[in-house]
């Protein structure tokens, strides 16, 4: 992607992947998946070294994806985080009506297998019911408190971090254009919600959630936010989670080793939150590609040497989750050139299982080492 359509390939990104299972709906379920069991589940060969987890659906769009998949294929998963249905616009459409079914489905399951789980996500700018930040201040402030009461308070004890907060800030400074920004005035509608999370769970690690991060420019604007309002020091905030949406070129590793360290540096806890590669860098321009062999070999040496430095810091990093699980549910099959196409396909394969499930290369060379 060339590197001045970034900032607005990302923005445009973080609004739209949250439709992802609503206008991707997946075939019936496939026989178990072979092949790749000889490599290792990649949940245990990184135990040692954090969670390895993928996003899922709870059946909110008619899917559940620890139905849908193979077996084999969610059981190499030791983390989860549910990729729509915790977010507020379908959790509490409206003022105290929740539904709690596929959110539930995705604990339930999750903690049947042992496996960790991220709640994903409590205030957010984008995906959240109008009816939250109307009126005044106050009124605004009352239903945050309410709905992260609820929801939050809902899962005590059985959600290992949250996403309180996500994309509150821009490149250069607060996202002002936020409907919570907006209502308050300010941002410190960031600091009630991680005093209000703290409250529903004071166990769960509370996490601020964004994109871009890995641009030195959004960097220092979270850095600076999270100094200005004192939220590690005064409100419970436990680390950053950066939404890994990348692509066979960018960033570097050097990028993604500052922004470690930056946070790692404030005594952060980090974790890498929606990770996929993008083949095609967003450009719509690009006829579909086929995954020929030099294309899942370029596919895996990227995978490959991002895990490996992702190994080198597992003192620093606590959770890396792909956002999705195989190639045939991918929010990037519908998404180039900073648009989400609602009637149009691309295949893309960001995942480590094939549309067929079975392990890709990718997955082989992530658990050879």
């Amino acid at each position: 992607m060339r590197k001045n359509a970034r900032p607005m390939y990302w923005a445009t990104a973080a609004l739209i992947l949250v439709f992802s299972f609503g206008c991707d709906l997946l075939s019936p379920p496939k026989e178990p998946a072979t092949g790749f069991t000889e490599f290792g589940n990649i949940g245990e060969l990184y135990e040692s070294y954090f969670p390895i987890g993928a996003a899922v659906s709870g059946g909110e769009y008619g899917t559940n994806s620890f139905t849908y998949y193979p077996a084999n294929v969610v059981s190499v998963f030791s983390s989860f985080v549910a990729e729509n249905c915790m977010k507020p616009a379908l959790i509490q459409p409206e003022e105290g009506t929740f539904e709690w079914d596929a959110a539930d489905v995705i604990v339930d399951a999750a903690e049947a297998r042992g496996a960790v789980v991220r709640g994903h996500t409590l205030v957010w700018h984008s995906q959240s019911p109008a009816w939250m930040t109307a009126g005044t201040k106050e009124e605004a402030r009352a239903r945050m408190r309410a709905h992260i009461l609820a929801v939050a308070g809902r899962y005590t004890g059985r959600i290992s971090a949250w996403d309180v907060v996500n994309e509150a800030v821009t490149d250069y400074g607060y996202r002002t254009d936020s409907p919570w920004y907006t209502v308050y005035g300010d941002a410190s509608y960031i600091q009630d919600a991680f005093d209000y999370a703290y409250e529903a769970d004071p166990d769960a690690k509370l996490f601020y959630n964004d994109y871009g991060v890995v641009n030195a420019s959004k960097r220092n604007t979270i850095k600076n936010m999270i100094t200005e309002l004192r939220l590690k020091e005064d409100h419970h905030l436990a680390g950053v989670g950066i939404q890994a949406h990348w692509n066979l070129n960018w960033p570097s590793l050097n990028e993604i080793q500052a922004t470690i360290d930056t946070f790692s540096d404030m005594g952060l806890e980090v974790q890498f939150t929606e990770l996929d590669i993008d083949v095609y860098g967003g450009d719509g321009s690009i006829a579909e590609k086929v995954l020929t062999d030099d294309l899942e070999e370029a596919l895996a040496d990227r995978y490959g040497e991002i895990f490996a430095l992702f190994r080198q810091n597992a003192e620093k990093i606590t959770n890396v989750t792909f956002w999705g699980i195989a190639d045939d549910h991918t929010w990037l099959n519908r998404f180039w050139d900073s648009t989400y196409h609602n009637d149009e396909f691309r295949q893309n394969y960001p995942m480590p299982f094939n549309t067929n499930h079975e392990a890709k290369r990718l997955y082989m060379r992530i658990t050879d080492f």
